[in-house]
């Protein structure tokens, strides 16, 4: 383990050292000021009491396109407690309880009931260097960071935030924020060396097994952001999750050192994304681009999505979304999806929409949703 990880970490050290020089040097150029007011980069745990509790709580019904029958495809309740010990050092944590999921495609195990989503403690030496132990939310792209149920525009959420990348991270991440020339920025370097947090064989959830990367977001204009993200990473996918054509998964009955060699990957390969945001007068436009390099035993990926909500007036929305996903059953797959969002009084969102898949395997969320959630 000790070799892999270190082979790692020197074929993904210039990945990680000009993104964090190039941040660097641009941080020298502007004057840091407080803390960033948009998303950005594992965004702090910051509490001024010391114990404060919340959450969010979902239901989402689903409809199939080929069926008339409607379901709970979803049922969630997250508990977050998080506050500060002392002047720098903040905590948080959180509880998730759900009945049943739609995320599959290496998103999650079906009807888990208990998870410990995340686990982590901040040590803060200013607003530019904070120090992230635990298990955290992987800081690529903006969704994965920002993804409960009543905070996103849809319910159904995009295969290019999930398919070709662990959603979350057990290790520890670098991250600062501030303003570069007047304008909101930050950065994470993380690691996850895949030491902790592994989990049994049965269960249906992408994990890395070992990865190093960073993330930079910088606001270039009012309303207008953009990210990059960088890593190399191995991953335990499992079984049910390598469905492509190209892909060899094992028969049942198989001995388990061939299963483990479709689940685990030997070797890291390179992950990078792109993203960007636009907001202004209720308005927004968000594109996310990921690209999974191909490895010996297991085709690249590439995904992307771009997705747009306009406001209608009286906390309503329309939200509109293509996204393109490869491979996905050894071919390019394209997804459509339009709805209603809604934010009424007392934090409650409610959503319809309707996702068109085509032809695609049944793990591909597709038919109707009607979602409530709220904040707490």
């Amino acid at each position: 383990m000790v070799r892999i990880v270190r082979r790692m970490t020197s074929r993904a050290y210039r990945i990680v050292a000009s993104s964090a020089a190039v941040f660097t040097l641009a941080a020298l150029l502007g004057a840091w000021t407080a803390a960033a007011r948009a998303q950005l980069p594992a965004a702090p745990a910051s509490s001024p009491s010391r114990i404060q509790v919340g959450g969010y709580a979902s239901l989402t019904w689903s409809r199939a396109a080929d069926s008339t029958r409607v379901r709970l495809a979803e049922g969630n309740l997250a508990a977050i407690l998080s506050g500060s010990l002392t002047s720098r050092i903040t905590y948080l944590a959180e509880l998730d309880a759900v009945s049943s999921s739609r995320e599959n495609y290496a998103g999650r195990q079906d009807d888990r009931q208990l998870e410990v989503a995340r686990l982590y403690a901040d040590v803060s030496y200013s607003d530019l260097l904070r120090l992230r132990v635990g298990r955290f939310l992987t800081p690529i792209g903006q969704w994965n960071e920002i993804h409960a149920e009543p905070l996103t525009w849809t319910a159904v959420r995009p295969l290019t935030t999930y398919r070709s990348f662990a959603k979350y991270s057990t290790g520890a991440a670098l991250a600062g924020q501030g303003s570069i020339l007047s304008r909101d920025a930050g950065y994470a370097v993380w690691v996850a060396p895949g030491l902790l947090g592994m989990r049994d064989d049965d269960e249906e959830e992408l994990e890395f097994s070992g990865a190093v990367g960073t993330r930079t977001a910088v606001e270039l204009t009012r309303g207008l952001w953009l990210g990059l993200s960088a890593a190399v990473v191995r991953e335990r996918r499992p079984v049910s999750a390598l469905d492509d054509d190209s892909l060899e998964v094992p028969e049942p009955g198989e001995d388990d050192e061939d299963e483990d060699d479709e689940r685990e990957e030997r070797e890291g390969r390179a992950l990078g994304g792109f993203d960007l945001t636009y907001r202004t007068r209720g308005m927004e436009l968000r594109s996310e681009v990921v690209w999974l390099a191909p490895s010996d035993s297991r085709p690249g990926e590439r995904a992307g999505f771009v997705q747009l909500a306009l406001p209608l007036g009286g906390g309503l929305h329309a939200v509109g979304r293509a996204e393109s996903v490869t491979p996905l059953a050894g071919s390019r797959r394209e997804l459509w999806l339009g709805g209603l969002h809604w934010r009424g009084p007392g934090r409650v969102v409610v959503k319809l929409e309707h996702q068109h898949a085509g032809r695609v395997p049944g793990a591909v969320a597709h038919g109707w949703f009607l979602s409530v959630s709220s904040l707490f």
